[in-house]
């Protein structure tokens, strides 16, 4: 039969599809003769100039022999009359099918390998690429022929057909792929899920064909298992399930025809509605999905409530619960589908490009909602989404029981379901809403109402007993919304020292007091107006080897190089130049006070507060550190050029003096990141300070020049307190105020994430005031101000992820635990460095005074040049120090890589030159035998080398 099966087959379709191949090669051949190839520039949208003719046509000839194989297989056999035939052959259903779409496939696989043979040859494919989307789009063709063939009598209806269920099927299976598979800021979806699309699109038609042919064969089977009943057996009653599902089932289905069909033409022109401009998604949607929830909430039993049967129900004892649940469920999932036609035109317009302006990429969500607000919400986003549709419906049905009037129950559904789910709206845009405490309420209605189907169909809904369930279930439905709302509060444990930072910011300097730090901040503005002034004018002198900007080649001058011109280093006018035009104070006036003597001013202030925590602006970002850093360069390398130059070591040392008053002002009372540009201004200054040292003259005739410059640096580095712990405590306090006043006022600083680009202010300043109310609603107040407390709480640096999770500006709140260390760890490294050099001042400074080097560091104390103890931050004892007697200084093994085959730096000492080292990290002496901390950065090692620069020879 298999056989007779795929002969007949093929005997009917041979004609057809050597017509098709005969004509398409003459097609093929005449598009390879005379039409254009694919133009280069062509957008898509052009599709014949995109693709080319021959393409095309290539693409359509199989696309249609796909087709028209598939069409004919059912279709043809109900157009000849000839199915009877075939249902009355000894076999079944399954198999006839299943040779049928065999012998279809086989013609069609034919057919296709011509068309791509030919096209091939002509040269119309170009890539394997497309000659493989040729073949997929042709199998699939087959596949969707064959599925219209089955439910259509013509073989031309079964292509009329397929095509349009093609189309819905594909969109409906790219949302949830696009969902799951979607790439941010791509209208396609990953490898995996383009597969997955693929692979259902091919076997859900064939699937769907073999079910619909096969149908006959199982309602028979099901007949077949039927008991006589009657006279003689002359009636026969199919065997059917006592649990009534189907029955329950189609009265639901029929009941809900009439409302899905209205109902849904409605949300869909709601949908549309959305994808005006002056209309904002997030802010319509909650009440349409609310809208969408309650009108299929009231429709579940509103057929039996306005011709009264509930009570047919109740009398004919009929199974009340599977009725109720049938029902429901139906009815849910009607409400799930309202939701999705409300959003059904902006997902379609989501996959099929960008709709929001800006370059960051953004989520589905984000780009269906057209905001980026659901970018940080994540998750949330889909509970933002189902909550008013899941409190609509439950209220919805709930009233729909209660009241017999659907348009009254509507209301009152509206308002009560509206009223529950508003509640929740500040958690979900505040984070960390759990599951339970979302979903709890609305699933303890439905038991309300399961509770309440018997009084219901019995029409005893007034009687005592039904009224004691109703009033203790919506009890019982309050009490669950207002402990899952308590318990967003208790979560968060309430801190004892949650406000320490309140009382810290009380106790800072007033405003007017802090001249130093607004005169180094306002210093530092104008040294930016100067620089950009300086570099609009300034001419660039062509050489080929200076590659970097100037600024940057002084940055490796200090920190690497050393200054150019001297010590065998190549000049560079450039930049003697720039520095020359930067101090030029009468060319680059920009207010009544230059900022050199602007910053000068503020170093002879008492120490203030450079970045107040109190005046700290989210907008700002880093820019006025920056700002610091560049000024505080340009000042070292004003010193080192006066000195190399002009032999002025003096300059370099009141630029110093400068440099680390800012450095204090910085870092003093002030939040984290201020405090680390202050580390890195030091570290330089320390780094300049070691290149002054390595060009400073040691002979008796300048000791009275350089003796007082020498004391002035030490004066600039003792600390008071060297034995005093560092404490990061200010730091860390006045990092949480900062969180404190940026939750506060989201606004400040939600516009600019919400929309980087700056446009459509309107409706983004919309979505933050939103936010900001939404956490100042009593709850989401006090867990903002817990969350807040537990920010860099003694041991702790935040709350869990998961409490915040899906919260704009979760950010701000999860500070990594190891701030606190960093801090520490960053302290301790300055500090060796800093009190690397002061030795190193001090040293030469003895040297000076004696001619020769100490034997060790004690005679520091004893001829009085250090008045106090310096130390070493990685050991109980002081620094390690000794003369060199001219060795070389290496890499120790294993420490030092490149990544390329060059050989590890020596550096050659001098006779005589003192060595000072600090242990290091891991507190062992290694004798102070490897690199050099400074000049350089150099890899990491066990001791920390400090070579103390000798006079010039």
């Amino acid at each position: 039969m298999f056989k007779a099966i795929v002969w007949k087959e093929w005997r009917e379709q041979w004609l057809i599809a050597m017509t098709l191949m005969v004509l398409g090669s003459g097609i093929l051949v005449a598009a390879a003769t005379l039409a254009d190839p694919p133009a280069a520039n062509a957008p898509p949208s052009d599709i014949v100039r995109f693709l080319g003719v021959g393409r095309l046509a290539a693409l359509l000839l199989a696309v249609t022999s796909g087709m028209v194989c598939g069409g004919a297989l059912f279709a043809a056999e109900r157009e000849a009359r000839t199915m009877v035939f075939l249902e009355s052959l000894p076999t079944t259903r399954l198999r006839l099918w299943s040779a049928k779409v065999f012998a279809g496939a086989a013609l069609a696989c034919g057919q296709i390998a011509i068309v791509v043979a030919v096209a091939g040859l002509l040269g119309h494919l170009g890539t394997a690429g497309f000659s493989f989307a040729v073949v997929v789009y042709a199998l699939l063709a087959f596949a969707w022929g064959t599925f219209g063939s089955t439910v259509s009598y013509t073989t031309l209806g079964s292509v009329g057909f397929a095509i349009p269920t093609a189309t819905a099927l594909a969109i409906v299976l790219l949302i949830p792929i696009m969902i799951l598979f979607g790439q941010p800021g791509s209208g396609w979806p990953k490898l995996e899920g383009a597969l997955l699309f693929l692979a259902l699109m091919l076997a859900a038609p064939l699937l769907f064909s073999a079910l619909l042919f096969t149908r006959v064969d199982r309602e028979r089977a099901a007949e077949d298992q039927g008991e006589p009943v009657g006279l003689a057996g002359l009636t026969r009653t199919t065997k059917r399930s006592r649990l009534g599902i189907r029955s329950l089932l189609w009265l639901a289905s029929k009941q809900l025809f009439f409302p899905l069909l209205v109902i849904s033409a409605f949300a869909l022109a709601f949908g549309f509605a959305l994808l005006l401009p002056s209309l904002h998604p997030m802010l319509a949607w909650p009440i349409l999905g609310l809208a969408a929830g309650v009108l299929a909430g009231v429709t579940t039993f509103a057929d039996e409530q306005a011709a009264g049967a509930s009570q047919f129900w109740g009398e004919r004892r009929l199974p009340l619960g599977r009725m109720w649940t049938i029902k429901v469920a139906t009815h849910a999932l009607f409400a799930l589908w309202l939701a999705f036609l409300i959003l059904l035109p902006s997902m379609t317009r989501a996959l099929a490009g960008p709709v929001m302006d800006g370059k960051r990429s953004y989520t589905f969500l984000s780009a269906v909602m057209r905001t980026l607000l659901f970018d940080s919400l994540g998750s949330q986003g889909w509970k933002f989404l189902l909550l008013p549709v899941a409190y609509g419906f439950v209220a919805g049905q709930l009233c729909g029981m209660l009241f017999r009037k659907t348009v009254v129950a509507a209301g009152v559904a509206l308002l009560v379901g509206g009223s529950a789910a508003v509640f929740w709206f500040p958690s979900l845009l505040a984070g960390g809403t759990m599951h339970w405490q979302l979903w709890l309420p609305p699933l303890l209605t439905l038991l309300l109402s399961r509770f309440l189907i018997r009084g219901w169909a019995t029409d005893r809904l007034g009687r005592r007993s039904s009224l004691i369930t109703l009033a203790s279930g919506l009890v019982l439905v309050a009490l669950s919304e207002s402990v899952g709302l308590a318990y967003r509060v208790w979560q968060v444990p309430d801190s004892p020292h949650g406000d320490s930072d309140l009382a810290f910011i009380a106790a800072l300097p007033p405003f007017d007091a802090n001249e130093a730090g607004r005169n180094f901040r306002t210093a530092a503005e104008r040294y930016t107006q100067a620089v950009t002034a300086v570099n609009s004018r300034q001419p660039t002198i062509k050489d080929a080897t200076r590659n970097n900007r100037v600024e940057e080649r002084l940055d490796l001058a200090i920190h690497l190089h050393g200054w150019p011109g001297i010590q065998g280093h190549k000049p560079d006018p450039e930049m003697d130049a720039w520095l020359d035009a930067v101090f030029d104070l009468d060319a680059v006036v920009i207010d009544e006070l230059t900022w050199f003597a602007l910053a000068t001013e503020a170093a002879n202030r008492p120490t203030g507060i450079y970045e107040d925590p109190r005046n700290f602006s989210h907008s700002a970002g880093a820019v006025p550190f920056e700002q610091a850093r560049r000024m505080a360069l340009a000042l070292l390398g004003r010193g080192l050029q006066q000195q190399a130059q002009h032999g002025d070591h003096a300059t370099f040392a009141a630029n110093y003096r400068i440099v680390m008053a800012l450095v204090r002002n910085m870092r003093n009372a002030t939040i984290i990141s201020s405090a680390q540009t202050a580390n890195g201004i030091e570290r330089t200054a320390l780094f300049a300070a070691y290149q002054w040292l390595r060009n400073l003259p040691g002979d008796a005739a300048n000791r009275p020049q350089i003796e007082p410059l020498l004391i002035r640096l030490l004066a600039e580095n003792l600390e008071s307190n060297p034995r005093k712990a560092y404490d990061p405590m200010p730091h860390l306090l006045a990092e949480r105020y900062i969180v404190r006043t940026l939750l506060a006022a989201p606004t400040q600083w939600l516009s600019e994430e919400l929309n980087p680009a700056g446009q459509a202010r309107d409706q983004v300043n919309a979505e933050a005031d939103v936010v900001g109310m939404a956490w100042e609603v009593p709850w989401e107040r006090e867990r903002t101000r817990r969350l807040v407390g537990m920010v860099l709480d003694g041991d702790l640096a935040g709350p869990p992820f998961t409490w915040v999770r899906g919260r704009p500006g979760a950010a701000f709140l999860v500070i990594r635990e190891t701030a606190t260390i960093d801090l520490i760890e960053a302290a301790r490294t300055i500090r060796v460095l800093r009190r690397g050099v002061t030795l190193s001042i001090a040293v030469r400074l003895y040297m000076l005074r004696k001619s020769a080097p100490p034997v060790n560091l004690d005679q520091l104390f004893v001829s009085d040049i250090l008045g106090t103890e310096i130390p070493d931050p990685f050991g109980e004892q002081e620094f390690r120090y000794r003369v060199s007697t001219g060795e070389t200084l290496a890499a120790a093994p294993g420490r030092y890589s490149t990544g390329r085959n060059e050989t590890p730096p020596r550096v050659l000492l001098r006779e005589g030159q003192p060595v000072i080292w600090s242990v290091g990290s891991d507190r062992i002496d290694q004798g102070g035998q490897q690199l050099p901390l400074i000049p350089g950065n150099f890899p990491r090692q066990d001791d920390l080398i400090f070579v103390v620069p000798l006079p010039p020879e």
